[in-house]
Order: C-alpha cells, then structure tokens, then sequence
C-alpha cells in the first residue's frame, strides 16, 4: 500500500466531473481504496474522494463513529431532501 498525495484546494482535478467506475471489483480499484485508506489514516482524517488524491474516480471512503467500521462508496448518487438550500463551509 502507498500514502498518496492529496491535492490541495483549486487544483483542477478537484474541479472536473468524477468518472463512473466501471468494476468495483477490478485490482486496481481495490488496491485505490487500500491506498487512500491509509492516507486517510496518516493525515488523521475521517473521509476521502478519490478525486482529492489526483485520481478523478467516483469514490468515496469514510469513518464515521455512527457506523460500526470504515465505509466505501462506489459510484454514489446524492439526492437533496428538500428544496432548502444552505450556503457556507
């Protein structure tokens, strides 16, 4: 496993539309996700998108105390709840 490099805000592969993944399944997307876990654990953080780690994938890892160990998400699709909208960081 390797630590990889995470970009940093206003880089351009932050700022282009994510790439479907074909095979969950394929070694290649295994061993991404095994990287970016550990370089979600050497920069003390509790989640990661491929993208922020210069592969413009959609991918998506976490580790939120709610859930009884870390979570993958391949492909997700985000569907707002209401109309409501909330601007800031």
């Amino acid at each position: 496993m390797a630590i990889l490099k995470i970009a940093q805000m206003g880089h351009p592969v932050l700022l282009q539309r994510a790439a479907e993944i074909a095979d969950p399944l394929a070694p290649a997307v295994q061993t991404l996700i095994g990287d970016m876990f550990e370089t979600m654990a050497d920069a003390d953080g509790l989640g990661l998108a491929a993208p922020q780690v210069h592969v413009p994938q959609r991918l998506v890892i976490f580790h939120a105390p709610a859930y009884d160990g870390p979570r993958v998400l391949i492909n997700p699709i985000i569907s707002p709840l209401s109309e409501d909208m909330q601007v800031g960081w």
